[in-house]
């Protein structure tokens, strides 16, 4: 994650214009038009990537906070179910996860993945793979709830603004 910080910020910094410069040594006739669109989003991009300092730093923190949490629970779980649990099995599980939640995004609630993977980088970090299976589906359920708590949330304020809206309309 750290590297991907450095590399945007260094992005954001110098904004090259990369894909419209590959494109530029291109010999195709419709190089033009789709030269004008390319340019058009990397300048978009760029535009949206000023942010103040403040908003930045802000940014920043909570991205770093995010991950720092997402390690510590991580590790707090594996503490719990093994009673003894390093840092570095911690980090190694807590990456494949973040990893796990990138490349299959597509798959519903990646079913099956988060727990493959954490089966397959088990032995490497010597830990049992049916505890690094069960961390796995513990951070599962950890989701349902807080997905369930959200739409609770949702499906509330949901009726709460169809009530508002009918007393409007019997009142008018």
């Amino acid at each position: 994650m750290g590297t991907i910080l450095v590399a945007a910020t260094w992005i954001a910094w110098r904004q090259p214009a990369a894909v419209s410069a590959m494109l530029t040594r291109l010999p195709a006739k419709r190089v033009g038009h789709l030269m004008d669109r390319v340019q058009a989003f990397e300048t978009q991009t760029y535009g949206s990537a000023r942010l103040p300092a403040s908003r930045m730093i802000r940014l920043v923190a909570t991205e770093t906070t995010f991950h720092f949490l997402s390690f510590a629970e991580c590790w707090f779980t594996l503490t719990l179910l093994t009673g003894v649990s390093s840092p570095l099995a911690a980090l190694v599980l807590d990456s494949v996860n973040r990893l796990v939640n990138v490349v299959f995004k597509m798959i519903v609630m990646r079913a099956g993945v988060d727990e493959a993977g954490a089966n397959m980088v088990a032995d490497a970090i010597a830990v049992s793979p049916e505890r690094a299976v069960i961390l796995a589906l513990v951070r599962k359920a950890r989701l349902i709830v807080w997905a369930a708590v959200g739409f609770g949330i949702w499906a509330a304020k949901t009726r709460t603004d169809r009530l508002e809206a009918r007393g409007s309309r019997l009142g008018a």
